[in-house]
């Protein structure tokens, strides 16, 4: 697993390239609009796209309606017919209204089990103190994280 900067680099190429022209298993797109289509063609036959956000509905740091509705206008329609011909599958998920603790649970305690194993290792760019909760979700806002953001807890 590497990071691929979305700045400099085509992520379906790395994607393609990094897995000898498959694709990947799993997709996570947080930026909605006709970013999701690039993350659906990212995918290989069997593969899933998970939509969670739509940052591509928020340009700076003000709300504007027309950058929101471009979002919404370039968001593709996907087609069941067409996606079972390539064996691919896209799901919306809201993490604020899932109901089945059970699952999240063990969905969870999966992923822990494979960050002890060292099966995963996520990039951690930056690491705020508490205090600066506002300052590390403007570093989000801003886009200039290439990694997770990290709040620290710890005592001084």
């Amino acid at each position: 697993m590497r990071f691929i900067d979305r700045e400099s680099e085509d992520f379906v190429e790395v994607c393609k390239r990094e897995t000898d022209g498959f694709g990947v298993h799993h997709a996570l797109d947080p930026v909605g609009g006709k970013h999701m289509m690039r993350s659906y063609k990212a995918l290989r036959s069997g593969g899933r796209m998970y939509a969670f956000g739509g940052s591509a509905a928020v340009k700076g740091s003000r709300r504007s309606m027309v950058t929101a509705l471009r979002m919404v206008l370039t968001t593709p329609k996907f087609n069941p017919f067409k996606m079972m011909n390539s064996n691919k599958a896209v799901f919306g998920v809201h993490m604020g209204t899932w109901k089945d603790e059970a699952v999240l649970k063990s969905q969870v305690m999966a992923l822990v089990e494979m960050l002890e194993d060292g099966r995963i290792s996520p990039i951690v760019d930056k690491v705020f103190r508490f205090e600066q909760v506002a300052e590390a979700q403007q570093y989000i806002h801003d886009r200039k994280n290439r990694g997770k953001v990290l709040l620290d807890f710890s005592p001084e």
